[in-house]
C-alpha cells in the first residue's frame, strides 16, 4: 500500500498533462504513486502517458466525463492519503512534503493550501480570492470559500465516505464533492504557502461550460439526501441548503423547467419550513393561498408581462412585391 496517491483525469490535454505528471513525480517521498485515467482523448494524450513508462499507472477508456475519470483513478489507488490534480495544472515540488506531516501527526484530516496562477501573459501570481484559516463547521466554510481540486491533501477514509465525485455533473464538480466531504466533519488545516499552480489558458475548462440550472437543483437535492441519510443536518446546514435549492428552483421556473422547479421548491420547504420567511409579504401570501407551484407560475407570468411592456414597440418591415 502506497502512502500518497496522486490522481489525474486527462481529456485532450496533450499540451499540459506531461507537466502535471512531472510535478506529481517530483514530490518528495518514497511511497507516492501517480495514477492517470484518460477519458477517451482524441488527441495525442495517450502517447504522452505511454512515454512515462512504469513511472506512472494509467489506463484509457470511453469518454465519461471528469467525475467518472477521478472516481476510476480513486478505485485504482492504494494510498492512505489522496491528492487530486487536474491535467492542466501542477503541484509545487514540496506540496506533499508540507501537507503530509499534519495528516501523519493526526492534526488534520484535510490540509488545504494557497493557490498561484500561471500560464498566460501575466506570469506567475498569487490567486486573489480570500482563503482564511478554517474555523467552525467545515461544511459552511467550504460553502463560502470554494476549494480548488488540487488544494487539499485528503485522508482516504473521508474520500470514501463522501461517495466521490457526482458522475454527469458538468459544472460545480469540486464544490459538490468538497461539500459532501466537509459534511462528514473532517478536521481542516491550512498551509499558507502556494503549493498548487492553476494554469490560465484559452482551452476547454470545466468552469467555462454553461451553467445548467436544472443540474444545480438536482445536485442540491442529492446533497440533501446525502445529509439526511448520514444524519448530518444542523440548523445552519438546513438553512444554507434549502435557500440554495429554493433559489435554483425559482430560476428553473423562469427557464420553463417547471417540473424540476416544483420538485426543488417542495424539497427546499421540506428541508427548512422557514426558507420562505425572507420572501416579500406578497409572495408569502401567494404561497399560502395557492401553493408553491401555482404561485411561482403566476410570478413568472407577471415578470414576463412586465419585461414585455418595457420593450420598445417596433414596426415590422413591409415586404411587398417589387
Amino acid at each position: 500500500m502506497k502512502q500518497v496517491s496522486i490522481l489525474i483525469p486527462c481529456y485532450n490535454a496533450e499540451r499540459y498533462v506531461g507537466e502535471a505528471i512531472e510535478s506529481a513525480l517530483s514530490q518528495k517521498g518514497e511511497s507516492i504513486e501517480v495514477i492517470v485515467v484518460d477519458d477517451g482523448s482524441t488527441d495525442n494524450s495517450v502517447n504522452v502517458l505511454r512515454s512515462f513508462g512504469d513511472r506512472i499507472r494509467w489506463e484509457t477508456g470511453p469518454n465519461k466525463g471528469a467525475c467518472a475519470a477521478r472516481n476510476r483513478a480513486f478505485e485504482l489507488s492504494t494510498g492512505e492519503f489522496i491528492q487530486f490534480l487536474d491535467a492542466d495544472d501542477k503541484l509545487a515540488p514540496n506540496k506533499i512534503e508540507r501537507q503530509l506531516p499534519l495528516l501523519l501527526g493526526d492534526v488534520a484530516d484535510v490540509v488545504l493550501c494557497k493557490l498561484g496562477l500561471f500560464g498566460d501573459e501575466r506570469g506567475e501570481r498569487p490567486e486573489k480570492r480570500p482563503h482564511p484559516h478554517p474555523e467552525g463547521d467545515p461544511f459552511l466554510y467550504f460553502a463560502e470559500f470554494g476549494i480548488q481540486t488540487a488544494a487539499p491533501l485528503h485522508r482516504r477514509i473521508f474520500v470514501e465516505r463522501s461517495e466521490g465525485f457526482l458522475n454527469g455533473l458538468k459544472r460545480g464538480q469540486e464544490a459538490d464533492f468538497h461539500l459532501r466531504l466537509a459534511a462528514l466533519k473532517p478536521r481542516i488545516a491550512m498551509i499558507d504557502d502556494i503549493l498548487v499552480w492553476v494554469r490560465m489558458h484559452q482551452g476547454e475548462r470545466i468552469s467555462s461550460r454553461p451553467l445548467e440550472i436544472n443540474q444545480v437543483v438536482s445536485s442540491q437535492c442529492r446533497m440533501a439526501d446525502f445529509l439526511d441519510s448520514h444524519g448530518l443536518w444542523t440548523p445552519a446546514r438546513r438553512s444554507l441548503v434549502s435557500q440554495r435549492l429554493l433559489n435554483a428552483s425559482r430560476k428553473c421556473f423562469v427557464e420553463g423547467q417547471s417540473d424540476v422547479a416544483v420538485e426543488g421548491i417542495r424539497k427546499a420547504i421540506d428541508i427548512d419550513s422557514e426558507v420562505t420567511s425572507r420572501d416579500r409579504t406578497s409572495r408569502k401570501l401567494l404561497y399560502h393561498a395557492l401553493g408553491p407551484a401555482l404561485a411561482e407560475h403566476l410570478i413568472c407570468q407577471k415578470h414576463f408581462l412586465m419585461n414585455l411592456s418595457k420593450r420598445p414597440f417596433q414596426m415590422g418591415q413591409h415586404n411587398g412585391p417589387r
